[in-house]
C-alpha cells in the first residue's frame, strides 16, 4: 500500500482535480452561472499550480544546463512561492465566490474585509521575511482553512433565515460549500501536527498521505457529480 501511494498518489489527485474542473467548466459554459464560474476558476487555479509546482522534483536532480543551473541555483528551486501566490488568489476568488452567494449587504461587507485582512497580514509577513521563497505563513493552512469556513457560515446563516431553505437540497452551492467545509475539518488536523511530518515518523507520513488521498478523491468527485448532474438537469 505504501508503494501504491507513492507511485499513484499524485496522478490520482490530479485526475480528479481535472475532472472536476472540467465538468464545472461544461456546466458554466451551459448555464452562464457567474457564481459558478468563479468556482471553475478556482478550480482551474488549482489545477494549474499542481502541475507547474512538479518542476521542483526536478530541481533534485543534476543536469548540464544553463537554465536548469540558474533555476536550483536561484530561490525558484522550491516551489513555495507558488503555492504562497496560490494562497492569496485562493482567498481572493472564494471570498468572491460566496459574496456572490450572499445577498446580505453586511455578509458580505464581513468577507470583503476578512479577505482584506488575509491579504495585507500575509503580504506584511512576507516583505518583513524571507519566508516567501522557503517557507509559508505559519500555520498558513489552518487560518486558510478558518477563512473559509466563516465564509460558509455565513453563508448557511443566511440560508437559514431566507425562504431558500425550504429547497436547499436543490441547490448545487449548498453541495459544494458542504463539501469543502468538511474536507477542511478532515485534513485541517493533519497540517496542525504537520511537525510529525517533518520527522519523517513513517507510520505518520502514511497515515497523512492515505487520508489527503481519500479526502481529495471524495471532495473533486462530489464536486464532478454536482455539476454533471446540474448540466443534465438544465439539458
Amino acid at each position: 500500500m505504501n508503494e501504491f501511494l507513492e507511485n499513484y498518489y499524485t496522478l490520482i489527485t490530479y485526475v480528479v482535480e481535472i475532472l472536476a474542473a472540467i465538468s464545472c467548466s461544461v456546466y458554466v459554459y451551459k448555464s452562464q452561472d457567474k457564481a459558478s464560474r468563479l468556482f471553475a476558476y478556482f478550480l482551474w487555479l488549482t489545477v494549474f499550480v499542481e502541475n507547474l509546482s512538479l518542476y521542483a522534483r526536478f530541481m533534485q536532480n543534476n543536469y548540464d544546463n544553463e537554465l536548469f543551473i540558474l533555476i536550483k541555483n536561484s530561490p525558484f528551486c522550491s516551489n513555495h512561492w507558488l503555492y504562497n501566490i496560490r494562497s492569496l488568489v485562493v482567498i481572493i476568488i472564494l471570498g468572491a465566490y460566496f459574496r456572490r452567494l450572499i445577498t446580505k449587504i453586511s455578509f458580505q461587507k464581513s468577507i470583503k474585509l476578512l479577505v482584506i485582512i488575509y491579504l495585507v497580514f500575509s503580504l506584511v509577513y512576507f516583505a518583513f521575511s524571507d519566508a516567501f521563497f522557503y517557507n509559508g505563513i505559519p500555520y498558513n493552512f489552518m487560518l486558510r482553512s478558518l477563512v473559509i469556513v466563516f465564509f460558509g457560515c455565513l453563508y448557511y446563516l443566511e440560508l437559514l433565515k431566507s425562504d431558500r431553505i425550504l429547497e436547499f437540497h436543490k441547490s448545487k452551492h449548498f453541495y459544494i460549500c458542504s463539501t469543502m467545509l468538511l474536507w477542511s475539518l478532515v485534513v485541517t488536523p493533519l497540517f496542525v501536527f504537520s511537525d510529525y511530518y517533518r520527522l519523517a515518523n513513517p507510520n505518520f507520513i502514511y497515515i497523512r498521505q492515505l487520508i489527503l488521498l481519500c479526502s481529495n478523491i471524495v471532495m473533486y468527485l462530489c464536486f464532478t457529480i454536482v455539476f454533471l448532474v446540474s448540466f443534465f438537469k438544465i439539458k
